[in-house]
């Protein structure tokens, strides 16, 4: 009988110069990444993902198109803090965002759904209103509420 021996190897266990270089080019920019939370205020810093230093450029990642345009407002000192101890001499700062990798997390936000007796007082009211636009817009409100909670339930 014959002793098989697995040739698979894990990844961890290859030492292979491309490997190595990743590995390394990883660690890099994870630093980058403490080094520029460290200099930001810490509600700023949790929305920063990601950094990657390209050429002259700094790619700053996060989660939503609002912090992005928080973090464009410390992008001097962003670029101060990441150009010393690199020794590139960073010309730009980009911010780019990057989809949340939960879709549930998104979907857990609680609707405040109106009562019955607001929705209906909301139907009455709009039949007093003398302006067109605001009566038909309030009926389609009420409307789209009524649909909603008749869902929920």
């Amino acid at each position: 009988m014959l002793n098989k021996t697995s040739s698979f190897k894990s990844i961890t266990a290859l030492q292979s110069k491309t490997l190595s270089q990743l590995q390394l080019q990883i660690i890099a920019q994870q630093q980058l990444t403490q080094r520029i939370k460290a200099v930001l205020p810490e509600i700023l810093a949790k929305q920063v993902l990601h950094c990657i230093l390209k050429n002259n450029q700094l790619l700053l990642y996060t989660h939503s198109a609002n912090w992005a345009s928080q973090l464009r407002f410390y992008s001097h000192v962003i670029i101060e803090a990441t150009t010393v101890p690199n020794g590139v001499a960073i010309t730009t700062l980009q911010t780019r965002v990057i989809a949340k990798p939960s879709v549930l997390e998104a979907d857990t936000r609680k609707i405040n759904m109106p009562s019955a007796e607001k929705i209906e007082f909301l139907t009455t009211y709009s039949d007093s209103i003398q302006d067109e636009q605001l009566k038909i817009a309030l009926l389609k409100l009420t409307f789209t509420l009524t649909q909603l909670s008749s869902r929920k339930c």
